[in-house]
């Protein structure tokens, strides 16, 4: 540390030089403390506008792939009324195989709509995850 001696104050602009010619401006400290609460407050702006955006587009990706199965089982159940094809034809098998998918693909972004929307829930109630060892989970 240095003591109060060593330094040289300039009553001009608030400068403060040390022995080594080194001068400390108190106004760029504060800009630094300031810049590093406004770079904190911005990541933590980030991330969850990131969070909301990402579950967004998750349920309408869900939404839009469950529309699209509903539409290939009206129209399967259409033509098959309508005697176009019989259910076991290829034509059939191909639309039914294209509702599973669909069926499947929206169970996924369900899925990923609830862990997005888990992971937002603990971000904005600042709760972290508590990562357990095998050793303490086998003393237990």
């Amino acid at each position: 540390m240095k003591s109060p001696s060593d330094l040289t104050p300039n009553t001009k602009s608030g400068v403060t030089t040390d022995i080594h010619g080194i001068t400390v401006t108190k106004k760029v400290v504060k800009t630094k403390i300031n810049d590093m609460a406004k770079k904190k407050k911005e990541t933590r702006f980030t991330v969850r506008k990131r969070l909301f955006w990402r579950r967004r587009t998750a349920n309408d990706f869900a939404c839009i792939f469950a529309l699209l199965g509903f539409i290939l089982m009206v129209v399967d159940r259409e033509m098959t009324l309508h005697n176009t094809y019989e259910r076991d034809d290829t034509e059939s098998l191909i639309v039914k195989l294209f509702i599973s998918v669909t069926t499947v693909i929206t169970i996924g972004f369900v899925l990923l709509y609830h862990m997005l929307n888990i992971q937002l829930y603990m971000f904005l109630h600042s709760i972290k995850v508590i990562h357990m060892r095998k050793s303490s989970m086998s003393m237990v």
